[in-house]
């Protein structure tokens, strides 16, 4: 599929990877790619126009795989995904100005093989926690000079080890929650993470089904979202479907059909997916979709 800027009804999107968006509900997607020759990018999707800010090149900017921005939203940082056969950078953690437009690149951190698919901002205190499939633990972003030491090591969540993960903070920023389904304590004045928990979901166990905690059941899920009233919603990719699980850790299909891979829109116990990878949510709480496979961008609104 081709990358097309415009209007939404003629705009084309190659692999929306991941959705985000800023307090003035300005949603932002990375096109998934890997490497220097423009494959993947950051686009802008606001007032009915889809945007191209930057495409892979051989700077920085070579990878991207999740975002999000700072408190002050003033900044977007985000995560890369190394891969040996095609990138030439190291840097697994960047930021993006607004002041520039979003489109002048900064490295923060560089490690020996930077597989990161997750960031998580604090919404308290401002701290940025990102993972490293590579080696399966979570990491602080400390600032530094040198960019080969800008980060603190802080847990590995289970046997996460080549896992994606996807992560998010509760609205109060006293948890990080991890799609592998986990989990842990934040202590804000330590920045310190506690013993990751399974809460929702069973490790090594795919499927589907709904039911509190650990009956429920899951098809690798991806991007995670908390809404106003603290519900998680979750993009059930290979289910084809979001899920919602409540505060409580109840787990109950919100849109698609479970198990049915497809292109239909609709209410929500009707409209169908494929392979729905990262979700965002607005202001007025409707949900934005990227829809992998199907290659759009959809809207979730339940009245």
């Amino acid at each position: 599929p081709s990358r097309d800027d415009g209007e939404y009804d003629i705009a084309t999107f190659r692999r929306p990877w991941a959705l985000f968006h800023d307090n003035d509900d300005v949603i932002y997607e990375i096109d998934e790619g890997r490497g220097t020759n423009k494959d993947g990018a950051l686009r802008k999707l606001y007032e009915g126009l889809v945007e191209t800010l930057i495409q892979c090149s051989s700077g920085p900017f070579q990878s991207p795989t999740a975002a999000a921005f700072n408190i002050a939203q003033d900044t977007i940082y985000m995560v890369h995904l190394y891969n040996p056969d095609n990138c030439t950078s190291k840097v697994g953690l960047i930021a993006i100005s607004r002041a520039s437009g979003f489109v002048d690149v900064k490295a923060l951190v560089r490690m020996n093989d930077p597989k990161c698919t997750g960031i998580a901002i604090n919404p308290v205190n401002n701290d940025i926690i990102f993972n490293n499939q590579s080696d399966g633990y979570l990491y602080r972003y400390s600032e530094n000079t040198n960019i080969d030491e800008a980060y603190t090591r802080l847990i590995r969540v289970n046997n996460a080890t080549n896992t994606e993960l996807k992560l998010a903070f509760s609205n109060d920023g006293r948890y990080l929650y991890a799609a592998v389904k986990n989990r842990m304590p934040y202590d804000i004045t330590t920045k310190t993470l506690g013993t990751a928990e399974l809460w929702a979901g069973q490790w090594d166990t795919s499927g589907y089904q709904n039911g509190i905690g650990t009956s429920a059941l899951f098809d690798q899920p991806s991007a995670i979202e908390f809404d106003e009233d603290g519900n998680l919603y979750v993009a059930d990719k290979y289910n084809h479907c979001i899920r919602r699980i409540t505060p409580d850790g109840e787990v109950s299909l919100y849109a698609g059909m479970p198990r049915t891979k497809g292109y239909k829109d609709g209410l929500p116990d009707v409209a169908m997916f494929n392979c729905p990878e990262g979700l965002t949510i607005l202001s007025d709480q409707s949900i934005i979709v990227a829809d992998r496979e199907n290659h759009v961008i959809r809207k979730v609104v339940v009245e």
